[in-house]
């Protein structure tokens, strides 16, 4: 049985419709005018990968990203569309290591990449060794710094009066503070960053240098943590830390930062801050894919191997590393390929010109 609606409500019914069409042609137009040609076109949601034509970082903001990923894969390096692309603040993404894309392939080539040093150090010191607790005294030191003159090391050349570097020392460990010791008695000005109120801010003169201690936290993205009884601390990105610091260059950047490193390094490295960094030591931890990442196992290795292999075009080259045999032996949370949950890595940057700090 068909029923007959006034005529009144079928022109009440059309003008709701008409108003719906309008709202979401209106709506049609503002998006792309927001957008323009700046498209996400490819997104693979396996690997957590975002492929992007844009040329500034308008897109990446809005979508609240850090940076932009290229997998070069799926599009011409450093190009999409015919628009060439900044490669700062971009993160190309190196071809699989085989066509299969398997975990073992994957972390077969990042394996071998860590366990072998690039350059020579003809002086490597453990610095800081003699600091340690006496429970860890026949562990190994993890901490190793090149003196190699011929490496361009040389602000640690000469008398200790003479003596003129710039260390940065982050590390969530509050027991580990050996290296920024061990940095000061050698006459660095060591700023040592500890996110904890249990040490409190303070500028001390050791024997030879200096030490200054900082409630920050380096990060990939600058915010305020939580506040504690006491205040807070801050997390902030390098090029922040240094701008604050006024320092324009840092001989040595130590970092041991609890799984945070593969973000950081990934900030770093598409900024450019990595190049005002000589000497560069992480301990980077391999038993969980770290803080925001995420994708399958094989996807996460290679983001870690790209971060690395970009590490190496902007100048850094490796000469030490040093495994971490006391905690458990965890690759991606499974005991595999031989792996130690812990590395720590030691690059030069080979072209380093110094001389402004």
């Amino acid at each position: 049985m068909l029923v007959r609606l006034p005529r009144s409500t079928m022109k009440r019914t059309l003008l709701v419709l008409k108003v719906i069409f309008l709202s979401f042609l209106v709506l049609l137009l503002v998006f792309r005018a927001e957008f323009g040609d700046e498209r996400i076109f490819n997104q693979d949601p396996s690997e957590d990968i975002l492929v992007v034509e844009t040329d500034d970082r308008r897109l990446a903001d809005k979508h609240h990203m850090d940076f932009v990923y290229i997998d070069t894969e799926e599009a011409i390096p450093h190009q999409l569309s015919g628009r060439e692309l900044k490669s700062i603040d971009v993160l190309v993404l190196q071809p699989w290591s085989s066509s299969s894309q398997s975990l073992q392939d994957e972390a077969n080539r990042f394996l071998t990449y860590i366990n072998t040093p690039q350059v020579r150090c003809r002086d490597v010191r453990e610095v800081g060794k003699e600091y340690r607790p006496d429970d860890a005294k026949n562990a190994t030191w993890h901490w190793r710094v090149c003196f190699d003159p011929k490496m361009k090391v040389t602000a640690f050349q000469g008398h200790w009066e003479d003596i003129q570097c710039l260390v940065y020392s982050f590390g969530t460990d509050l027991n580990d503070r050996g290296f920024d010791m061990g940095m000061s008695e050698l006459g660095c000005e060591v700023h040592a960053f500890v996110p904890s109120r249990k040490i409190a801010s303070q500028s001390a003169v050791a024997d030879h240098g200096q030490l200054v201690v900082h409630h920050t936290s380096l990060d990939w993205k600058d915010s305020m943590l939580s506040r504690h009884q006491s205040g807070q601390w801050r997390t902030r990105r390098l090029i922040g830390i240094m701008d604050d610091l006024g320092h324009q260059q840092v001989d040595i950047l130590r970092a041991d930062l609890g799984s945070s490193e593969w973000k950081v390094l990934e900030n770093i490295v598409t900024d450019g801050t990595v190049k005002r960094i000589h000497q560069l030591l992480v301990k980077v931890y391999v038993h969980w894919s770290g803080f925001e990442v995420t994708g399958s196992d094989a996807s996460i290795v290679r983001y870690w191997y790209s971060i690395l292999k970009r590490l190496e075009g902007s100048g850094f080259k490796l000469y030490s590393v040093t495994r971490d045999d006391v905690l458990p032996q965890r690759f991606l949370g499974k005991d595999q390929f031989n792996a130690s949950c812990c590395y720590t890595l030691s690059w030069l940057n080979t072209q380093w010109n110094g001389g402004l700090r």
